[in-house]
């Protein structure tokens, strides 16, 4: 913040399951996303709503899954898409993500 500096998205790993949390700041959105499902067994994870994560509202749980898979993140000049796809035979990702880079909105 002193910087004046707001990334567009947070990505992490070691929790060995994915999760997906929406952060807001100063009216912008920050998407986070936990991925790490590759290496050990799954980790059980609490379900996802939205829900507010403390009293403050500023970030929410957006998704979660437990389960071995990878995270697909795709960038152009507009937009960052993430997908998590699950292992197995899935045919369609799991909490496609885009963050709009012009408006910081994350949908």
């Amino acid at each position: 913040t002193a910087a004046g500096v707001m990334p567009h998205a947070v990505l992490s790993a070691h929790a060995h399951n994915y999760q997906r949390y929406t952060r807001r700041i100063g009216g912008q959105q920050v998407l986070y996303v936990v991925a790490g499902g590759g290496g050990m067994p799954p980790q059980p994870v609490a379900p996802a709503s939205g829900q507010p994560v403390d009293s403050t509202n500023e970030v929410t749980y957006d998704a979660a899954m437990q389960s071995l898979g990878y995270l697909f993140v795709t960038v152009s000049a507009g937009q960052l898409k993430t997908e998590f796809w699950p292992l197995g035979q899935q045919t369609t990702p799991f909490d496609p993500v885009t963050v709009d880079l012009a408006t910081r909105t994350v949908r």
